[in-house]
């Protein structure tokens, strides 16, 4: 299994609900939980960007936000999820974002860097031990994406 479908049994198992579900299934709900909580907080601290990242970031937003189109609503209109300029004041952004963006390029650089380091760990195999669980005892009601992550890792096993 890969660190990647950690976090995606993660996201299922808290997705899963157990109301009015037998209690050998609840149990193993619990127990995976147990199992991979460390792993997911190690991996989620190092998915999160740094701060000065965020920091940058939201200095990025507030020039596009100054220089870009509104709707009706006063909304900042984007496109493929880039804001849409304003025409009259296209030069004067594009400067001073490309500015920004120029004097800021070593942060963005080592963000760009992690990332890449982020992509790798994810993809890394990696062995745990999860607590299975007997087709019998999953209940009608779970969804299509929980079951299928469920299955993916290994979790439901089929009757002996």
């Amino acid at each position: 299994m890969k660190n990647k479908d950690i976090l995606d049994l993660s996201s299922a198992l808290e997705s899963i609900t157990t109301e009015g579900c037998n209690a050998k299934f609840k149990y193993a709900i619990a127990m995976n939980k147990k199992i991979i909580e460390s792993r997911v907080a190690i991996l989620r601290d190092t998915l999160k960007p740094s701060d000065e990242y965020i920091r940058l970031e939201n200095e990025r937003l507030t020039i596009c936000n100054r220089y870009c189109e509104r709707d009706e609503n006063s909304n900042p209109v984007m496109s493929n999820g880039s804001f849409v300029m304003k025409s009259e004041t296209k030069e004067q952004s594009d400067k001073e974002i490309g500015d920004f963006m120029e004097k800021n390029k070593n942060s963005y650089d080592n963000e760009i860097a992690k990332s890449q380091d982020i992509t790798s760990l994810l993809d890394e195999e990696t062995t745990i031990d999860l607590y299975k669980i007997n087709i019998n005892f999953v209940p009608d009601a779970i969804k299509q994406a929980e079951m299928d992550i469920l299955t993916k890792v290994g979790i439901i096993i089929q009757e002996q």
